[in-house]
């Protein structure tokens, strides 16, 4: 997630970090057997109505094909509103299920209230703490989908 604080250079060496670890890892894999199922959710949102963010658009659409190259089947959605960012997640987890491998990437304005890590779709205005959990979508409650899968492993 990008800090909306975050300068420049900071958040393209993030990137260079993650995206670097995520090569890693599908390299390892790769080596390691190539009979592997490896699916993969990518999200870029940048297209907020308050505070809109460049990066996360070109991000999202690079590692998608770094992953595609390594072998992942990739679902790539970009800018999402709270129905398509909801409707991604619970698709992949369900599509996923008999994955070896579940990676979600996502970039784009992430918040923590009371706790609880939440996704900002690009429609999201909350006016205040109270409406966060109805207008994003739980990082928690995503990875409890997943972790309920008997198999494989999950990387977010």
């Amino acid at each position: 997630m990008h800090a909306m604080s975050a300068n420049g250079a900071g958040r393209r060496t993030l990137l260079r970090l993650s995206a670097a670890s995520l090569l890693s890892i599908g390299l390892k894999a790769r080596a390691a057997t190539a009979s592997l199922r490896r699916s993969a959710l990518v999200i870029g949102n940048g297209a907020y109505k308050s505070a809109p963010l460049k990066n996360p658009v070109g991000d999202a659409q690079a590692v998608a094909a770094s992953l595609k190259d390594l072998g992942y089947e990739v679902t790539l959605r970009q800018n999402t509103t709270l129905f398509d960012l909801i409707e991604s997640l619970r698709d992949f987890s369900l599509r996923s299920a008999k994955s070896d491998v579940r990676l979600l990437f996502y970039a784009g304005h992430g918040i923590q209230a009371r706790g609880r890590n939440f996704l900002l779709p690009v429609d999201a205005e909350p006016q205040s703490e109270d409406e966060i959990a109805a207008k994003a979508a739980d990082v928690g409650e995503f990875i409890d989908r997943l972790s309920g899968n008997k198999q494989g492993l999950n990387i977010v």
